[in-house]
């Protein structure tokens, strides 16, 4: 008889940890750990598995230091084994796994407990932050809700995949460009509050922000009304201005990148993580990379990504722009093959597209998809066209 816990969201969803009968098992986020989850808000062996059926099947919290261990709605006491059986949830933290065992049927499956004040903290960056909930998850990291605990102010908190040595090039690079960031002062940019690298694990610390992105909207209208898009696309164009004053390319500018306020402001976010996107070889080349993310990206930076300038976040912004008008990218790279057009071929008329746009407005987004970047304006001339197109319209 065998005993199976199966992730059931995240980054390692559908990933299962088998216990044979008589099995004895830790999982945790250390190389001690019988079943190794990549979660640095785990404990190194954070709980223990002990499957001896019929008579029982017990988890035991094994690190009152931790995030903490649940069984459905019940916060485990550490070092207190709690029999768990078929259909139930076992919350590692903020990681749900469902238990199943051979030949027994499935209870119904518990809804997820809210929060609780008995679910035990976890601290980041030598305890200046606490982790409160996870937000989401994508391509570059998992984003936690968290507070600053010096003046409980909200942050959110982003944990970028793989191993970040101490000493090494790639901890050096990562701490030299989230303190450049840091320097982007804007109000239409998400501040970095700190990068910081700690136990081998990288995060960043940035201003939080709720809201949608517009990417949600542009899916929710079909595209947006001239005047709505030019607003957007002026804020994008104050931060990438800032941006490029402080010495830092974005490299992901996209419509889910951009957040939207309940209060209706614009905010570029990700910035101090984008870089982290293929340092070392063209996108021609990669393998697994989001073509999404690609369907806005320079022409120079599909074939070079290492060295790219900030004329690559305005072929960024133009792209975004006519997705913002025309309901989609200029481009849609669905194999790597297919990024060979973006270096060569001329984007598709956004005036066909959308006949009843300003001529002025498609000369402008002409001009920030130029496939050669001194053909484009800067992030401080695209605000200023963009600036006087609002005027008129």
């Amino acid at each position: 008889m065998e005993a199976r816990l199966t992730i059931q969201e995240g980054f390692d969803e559908g990933t299962s940890f088998v216990l044979a009968a008589g099995d004895t098992k830790t999982i945790g986020q250390g190389p001690g750990a019988d079943f190794v989850l990549e979660d640095p808000f785990l404990a190194a062996v954070h709980a223990a598995l002990v499957f001896n059926p019929p008579a029982s099947f017990i988890v035991v919290d094994m690190d009152p230091e931790s995030v903490g261990t649940r069984v459905n709605h019940k916060v485990l006491a550490p070092r207190h084994p709690e029999e768990i059986r078929a259909g139930d949830v076992v919350w590692l933290g903020e990681i749900p796994l469902g238990v199943s065992v051979e030949g027994v049927e499935l209870q119904p499956p518990p809804t997820r407990p809210a929060m609780t004040t008995a679910k035990r903290a976890k601290v980041v960056a030598e305890g200046r932050y606490e982790v409160e909930r996870e937000l989401g998850c994508g391509a570059m990291g998992r984003v936690f809700a968290g507070r600053r605990l010096s003046d409980d102010a909200p942050v959110a908190i982003k944990l970028l995949r793989g191993a970040v040595e101490e000493g090494s090039s790639e901890h050096t690079r990562f701490l030299r460009e989230g303190a450049l960031a840091a320097k982007i002062q804007s109000p239409y940019v998400v501040a970095v509050l700190e990068a910081v690298a700690e136990q081998e694990r990288a995060y960043l610390v940035m201003e939080r922000v709720e809201g949608r992105t517009l990417r949600d909207l542009v899916q929710e209208r079909g595209h947006l009304e001239v005047d709505v898009a030019l607003r957007c696309a002026e804020e994008i164009a104050c931060g990438l201005s800032a941006a490029a004053e402080a010495g830092v390319v974005h490299r992901d500018l996209k419509p889910a990148n951009v957040f939207l306020t309940p209060e209706g402001a614009v905010k570029l976010g990700d910035f101090g993580a984008a870089k982290s996107v293929a340092e070392t070889q063209s996108a021609l080349t990669m393998t697994g990379q989001g073509l999404g993310s690609m369907a806005y990206m320079a022409p120079e930076q599909i074939a070079e990504a290492k060295h790219v300038e900030p004329r690559a976040d305005v072929y960024a912004l133009g792209a975004t722009l006519f997705h913002l008008l025309a309901g989609r990218p200029p481009f849609l790279p669905r194999t790597a093959t297919d990024l060979v057009a973006v270096i060569n071929d001329p984007p598709p008329s956004l005036a066909e597209l959308r006949p009843e746009l300003p001529a002025e407005l498609v000369t402008l987004v002409e001009d920030m998809l130029s496939k050669l970047p001194e053909e484009r304006p800067t992030a401080s001339e695209a605000r200023q066209r963009l600036a006087a197109l609002r005027e008129v319209s």
